[in-house]
């Protein structure tokens, strides 16, 4: 008899157990809900702040040059974005031409070898190599007069 007695005080225990955890849970959810709702009335009255806007441009082009924008004229702040454009661009396809195809080698080189110190050297050493060849067959073809295929 005193086995059974055991078994039920356990069982009971079990159901307080498991009655307090879905309180908990409840309380939870109602807790998750509230706080949902204020977060949501706070977001919709900030209004969200593109990262690339117009007037970044100018903070950034400026800063750049060391340059406050409360101190520096419009047309100096105008040829600092222009200036700022081009060198971007310049930049970007140096990079394009260089840096991609160096990082889009390594990437490939590896997932064959795993020690990325020796990969980055064969992806530098596959890029050379490429970029001589063509550098050489340009050079060969400029200068025989064999004429452009058509």
């Amino acid at each position: 008899m005193s086995f059974n007695l055991f078994k039920r005080d356990k069982k009971e225990s079990e159901k307080k157990k498991l009655e307090d955890f879905i309180r908990k849970d409840e309380n939870e959810e109602e807790n998750a809900e509230e706080v949902m709702a204020e977060e949501t009335v706070e977001s919709e009255k900030e209004a969200p702040k593109c990262e690339v806007a117009p007037e970044n441009d100018n903070l950034t082009a400026l800063g750049c040059f060391g340059w406050k924008e409360e101190k520096t004229e419009k047309w100096l702040a105008k040829c600092a974005k222009v200036w700022f454009l081009i060198m971007s661009l310049l930049y970007f396809l140096f990079g394009a031409l260089t840096f991609a195809p160096i990082i889009f080698i390594k990437n490939k080189v590896n997932s064959v070898i795993s020690d990325k110190k020796m990969s980055l050297i064969i992806a530098i050493a596959i890029y050379a190599v490429t970029v001589l060849l063509f550098a050489i067959f340009i050079g060969v073809r400029s200068g025989s007069n064999v004429p452009p295929a058509v």
